[in-house]
């Protein structure tokens, strides 16, 4: 992917004397989805498409990023789900073929890591 995406989270917790225990946020996880449009994701192709995945420092990569793309076909809705590791990584890239015979429009795009 290219380009930087930026997200404020606030989370709020409000004081309980009767807890006993202090509280806090001990993990978080967001989803991004973006609009189908030219202009707002990585876009897929009838047939064979090369996706270059690209991440500023590949060494801090810790755990899988699963890479998901929606798309519709005369068939119905199909999907392509990739799970990058550490190892997939060349010079901060990493490089795979999706084969999407028959696509119409792609729906969506969804990371997870």
């Amino acid at each position: 992917m290219h380009g930087v995406y930026r997200f404020q989270v606030r989370v709020v917790v409000k004081p309980n004397a009767k807890a006993g225990v202090e509280v806090g946020l001990k993990a978080l996880k967001l989803s991004s989805h973006f609009e189908t449009g030219i202009m707002s994701i990585p876009r897929i192709f009838a047939g064979r498409n090369k996706i270059r995945f690209k991440v500023r420092d590949a060494s801090n990569v810790d755990g899988p990023i699963r890479v998901t793309y929606r798309y519709e076909t005369k068939a119905g809705e199909r999907s392509h789900e990739k799970v990058l590791a550490a190892r997939d990584f060349r010079d901060n890239e990493a490089v795979y073929e999706i084969d999407a015979p028959g696509l119409i429009r792609c729906k969506s795009l969804a990371i997870s890591y």
